[in-house]
């Protein structure tokens, strides 16, 4: 049976008969094709319904299992309810709103703003005061776009900013900034001109240095450790003779030519060391504070003041010995380096007088010794082999107390020289 001819194909040799016999053949046929089609058109519907059954079937399958994974998902926070953040800080440029400061790449930065631009309208009102554009901000939502209108330079432009958070509940949402991982760009300030250099040579000289008088003599009394007169050489003790070139016997002398001198300028300085002249130079300096900054201020609380030690009343000593040669008073024993060693006296020699008094003891010369005070330059006159000297020996002292002086003479690390 050819279902898609509707016609039944034999091998059976042609009827020749007409009649009933042919007419329940014919029918018996058409009822076979017919039985034949519709179990096919059964068979076809029961194929298709079941393959749309399968395919709503896995339709409806899946769709529950994205409705499920959808209600299991963990919902997060509504990010629009953040705080808003636009990363860029303006100031009131008189009546303008200038951009000084921005968070690179933040909200503001992607929008094309940059700093120096001036704010002019947010959300097409205009901003004239730092206060209404924290007010924009604060009523602005993450994500949500914010239209702005600027001026670059004269020009003027619109751009929108999409504000984002810097609240860490919201550090795994793409609105969330953090700024510990984006660099603040600051608005680049025109450069100041420096200011003219102070003029220091007129600025109030300081010596570091204080002086008394010694009877005619100006002696150092005191000075500032690294001080412009320390930095001379001169030392407490020391006498000053002249300044510039000029005597000097008084303290107000010395003030006078402090006054005038000028800072960083030399003065040339005249003094006496330990009984020998020398030549100084100091450079004024200033402690005046405005001039910190530069080489010539001393600050007086960074360095130590020095005292002369007071050794006046320390026990005088000449470092020699005398001997009654019969009215002469001669020199039989010597400390070598000592205050007599260094004036010149030697072994041998007559000693006559003493601050322009004549001495015939031993006695005498211990009298004037005791009278002299550490420190001081004793005149004296001797004869060496006949001829007539005059000396000065400046007293010094062996009182441990004052070891620390350059008036102390330790009698250890000296030999003794005795007349042969």
């Amino acid at each position: 049976v050819d279902i898609a001819s509707r016609s039944v194909k034999t091998s059976h040799a042609p009827i020749a008969n007409h009649g009933v016999a042919d007419d329940r053949l014919n029918a018996a046929m058409t009822e076979a094709v017919q039985k034949a089609e519709t179990q096919h058109r059964v068979q076809l519907m029961q194929s298709h319904i079941q393959h749309n059954f399968d395919l709503q079937t896995w339709h409806n399958a899946r769709q529950m299992q994205i409705l499920a994974n959808e209600a299991t998902k963990p919902k997060g926070p509504d990010v629009t309810k953040a705080r808003p953040f636009w990363g860029m800080s303006v100031t009131d440029n008189g009546n303008d709103m200038k951009v000084t400061s921005m968070w690179e790449d933040g909200p503001a930065w992607r929008a094309g703003i940059r700093p120096g631009d001036i704010v002019t309208n947010v959300y097409g009102r205009p901003v004239r005061a730092e206060d209404e554009i924290t007010d924009e901000q604060l009523k602005s939502k993450v994500g949500t776009p914010v239209p702005v209108n600027a001026t670059r330079n004269g020009a003027a432009f619109n751009t929108e900013i999409f504000p984002r958070t810097t609240d860490p509940t919201y550090e795994a949402f793409p609105e969330y900034y953090h700024t510990g991982s984006h660099q603040k760009v600051e608005l680049a300030q025109p450069a100041t001109p420096a200011p003219p250099p102070l003029d220091v040579s007129k600025a109030r000289p300081f010596w570091g240095m204080g002086l008394a008088d010694n009877g005619n003599d100006m002696k150092v009394t005191s000075m500032w450790k690294e001080g412009p007169a320390w930095k001379a050489g001169i030392r407490p003790g020391d006498i000053i003779t002249h300044v510039n070139g000029q005597a000097v016997r008084t303290d107000q002398e010395i003030k006078e030519h402090q006054a005038n001198s000028a800072v960083g300028t030399s003065v040339p300085v005249q003094t006496v060391s330990a009984g020998a002249a020398q030549h100084r130079d100091i450079y004024p300096m200033t402690t005046a504070p405005d001039f910190s900054e530069t080489p010539v201020f001393y600050d007086v609380k960074t360095h130590n003041k020095v005292e002369l030690p007071e050794v006046t009343t320390a026990r005088p000593f000449w470092g020699m010995a005398v001997t009654d040669n019969g009215g002469d008073m001669k020199v039989t024993a010597l400390w070598e380096e000592g205050p007599a060693w260094k004036a010149g006296i030697r072994n041998g020699y007559i000693i006559t007088e003493v601050n322009g008094q004549r001495v015939r003891s031993e006695d005498e010369i211990k009298v004037q010794l005791l009278n002299s005070k550490v420190g001081d330059n004793v005149p004296v006159k001797a004869a060496a082999d006949g001829v007539a000297v005059t000396l000065n020996i400046l007293t010094l002292t062996t009182d441990p107390t004052h070891s620390h002086t350059d008036y102390f003479y330790s009698t250890n690390e000296h030999e003794k020289k005795e007349l042969s």
